[in-house]
């Protein structure tokens, strides 16, 4: 893969996000084109910075996008009451600990191949 893969990966994810938003009447179009511009921007700024301006970039936009397509997924969800919300939110957070602990068994049990 080359170095710009992952960028893609991210403006990829943007892009369904905020074209779902779209779609659904949550966002406008202007807005929308205005947020594409910006996650460029940004990638492409921390690309070209390089270092920890950089790195500190590429960590928001790989922790800060699945963090608020998670938010937005539990609001639209949830339609807008807090305990459903939160309801929602703690089901996914179950769910990624499970799918964690799940990785943790086989990572170690595939570990017990390469070490031979």
């Amino acid at each position: 893969m080359s170095r710009y893969s992952w960028d893609m990966f991210v403006i990829l994810t943007a892009v369904v996000w905020i074209m779902a938003l779209v779609l659904q009447g949550y966002i406008s179009p202007n807005f929308a084109a205005f947020a594409f511009l910006i996650v460029v921007i940004c990638l492409a700024l921390g690309r070209s910075l390089g270092g920890n301006v950089g790195r500190l970039v590429r960590f928001l936009f790989r922790i800060g996008i699945p963090l608020a397509s998670l938010l937005t997924l539990s609001v639209i969800l949830g339609g807008g009451d807090w305990r459903d919300i939160m309801g929602i939110l703690s089901g996914l957070a179950v769910l990624c600990i499970a799918l964690a602990g799940l990785y943790i068994i086989f990572s170690g049990f595939f570990s017990i191949f390469r070490s031979r």
